[in-house]
């Protein structure tokens, strides 16, 4: 009989760590005990607590959610919308809600994810309110951090919370039997290393770099997607066109027999689900057949589109394999929680790996979010739930067709085709019948430039975010 098998894994501590840990029992909190970060930092740096650090670390309480249309509300965005590349509103809240102020976020406040699944949410992720997200709303499911300024430099603080040795620490401080969560008073204490100004100061210019990198990629792909209409001559898809009539309990919508029975050019199925005729995705159609660009199908101007088949996946340390996107991942500013697949023990590695040009769209789950492969996915490989578009550089501009694919119009025709009894899907052979207008070579390349720059952008940003890393971990080890 083997023994040793069911073994617990055990860890001494002293007494009076009981006591700084707030009074903790669950082991979870000790298993990888270190307030002072001691196996990394040298003994000549002074601390101070977060919370000396900060004028406010609050969360707000639990409210109320009155949504309504974009042009009447304030941006309302979830704990995950916040680290997206697109930060596009999950909602909007009316500004008739009471105690709404409280609800804001203002710029320099930085922002922590306080709860999730701790081995695959975002749970402890960081970000800094910027420009783009001053005056609107998240949820209380954030928590909300200030810096002092007489002590701490926002920026340099962001940078701490957002390393990997930190983050660590933020996540072994949450509770909770059920949906773990982080609460301001269990982090106040967590040690915060004070640099010599030099220090912080190079860190601070990268950060505030970063974050302008990252406004002007999205000030870009914002314009990006305004030049598809324009040079089509289509009109905004607005909420408001979604011509359905309310029932008591629904909302419904009528069609002829003739759309169900006969396909003109449309991507018909002879299908009966609702969505499919969804008056936003029939508007797209309409508005793409009557502009006056020439219009083929997303087949047309591609090579091929695709998935790659299930396959075994062996997972294994970063210096052992290459980097494996979901399909959250392709949608965040920095991919999180990355995997990585073995690179002796993968089938068929070469087949797997992702181009420069390519157009990745979500396939099931949350359908038609939208990523384009330039300065960032190169040479990595990603999940059978992830659709390749491969342009045909002779037909199309690949900038231009991810932009299109991103906006309304290429995503409302490939929402309508999703399908499945439980998680939603879209195929391939799906996305080929989306229809795509075709403008002059000349506004397809200023559009496809718009997009590539707004990728070297997010690059940059990313690359710029590492260095601060790096001078922050220099200082902390030398």
């Amino acid at each position: 009989m083997k023994t040793g098998l069911l073994e617990p894994k055990t860890i001494i501590i002293n007494s009076k760590d009981i006591a700084k840990g707030s009074f903790r029992l669950d082991s979870y909190f000790y298993s990888d005990y270190d307030r002072n970060y001691s196996h990394i930092i040298n003994n000549y740096i002074e601390f101070k607590s977060l919370g000396e650090c900060s004028t406010e670390i609050y969360e707000v309480p639990p409210f109320v959610h009155v949504y309504v249309k974009k042009n009447y509300g304030i941006p309302f965005y979830t704990s995950s919308s916040l680290f997206e590349n697109d930060l596009t509103p999950a909602h909007y809240l009316t500004p008739k809600m009471k105690k709404l102020e409280i609800y804001k976020i203002r710029r320099g406040q930085i922002l922590l994810a306080r709860s999730g699944d701790v081995s695959g949410g975002v749970m402890g992720l960081i970000t800094m309110v910027g420009r783009d997200l001053d005056g609107a709303t998240t949820s209380d499911h954030v928590i909300r951090i200030t810096a002092n300024p007489d002590i701490v430099i926002s920026e340099y603080l962001y940078c701490f919370l957002m390393s990997e040795m930190c983050r660590k620490e933020l996540v072994r401080n949450a509770s909770g039997s059920v949906i773990p969560a982080i609460r301001p008073a269990a982090i106040k204490n967590i040690h915060i290393p004070m640099l010599p100004l030099e220090k912080q100061n190079a860190i601070v210019q990268k950060i505030r770099l970063s974050i302008e990198q990252k406004e002007a990629s999205r000030v870009l792909i914002f314009n990006a997607n305004r030049m598809v209409l324009n040079v089509n001559g289509l009109a905004e898809i607005k909420e408001e066109d979604n011509d359905t009539e309310s029932g008591e309990h629904n909302k419904y919508t009528s069609i002829f027999s003739s759309e169900v029975l006969h396909t003109n050019h449309s991507g018909s199925e002879y299908r009966l689900d609702a969505h499919f005729y969804n008056p936003l995705a029939q508007l797209a159609i309409k508005n793409i057949r009557q502009c006056k660009s020439e219009v083929k199908t997303i087949g047309d101007v591609t090579e091929r589109v695709f998935m790659c088949g299930r396959f075994k996946r062996n997972y294994v340390g970063e210096k052992y394999g290459v980097p494996f996107l979901s399909g959250k991942n392709i949608i965040q500013i920095r991919p999180t929680d990355l995997k990585y697949i073995s690179l002796t023990e993968t089938s068929d590695l070469d087949d797997l790996k992702l181009e420069a040009t390519w157009t990745l769209i979500t396939r099931s789950g949350t359908i038609g979010r939208t990523c384009f492969v330039w300065g960032n996915y190169e040479e990595w490989t990603a999940t059978e739930d992830i659709v390749r578009a491969v342009p045909s550089q002779e037909e199309i501009d690949p900038g231009y067709l991810c932009a299109f694919l991103s906006s309304p119009y290429g995503k409302q025709q490939v929402l309508r085709f999703r399908h499945g009894s439980v998680i939603d899907h879209i195929t391939p052979e799906q996305v080929k019948k989306v229809l795509i207008p075709l403008p002059s070579e000349t506004d397809q390349k200023m559009i496809g430039d718009l997009v590539r720059a707004a990728y070297e952008k997010r690059a940059e940003a990313i690359r710029l975010e590492d260095e601060a890393q790096q001078i922050l971990m220099a200082a902390l080890t030398q």
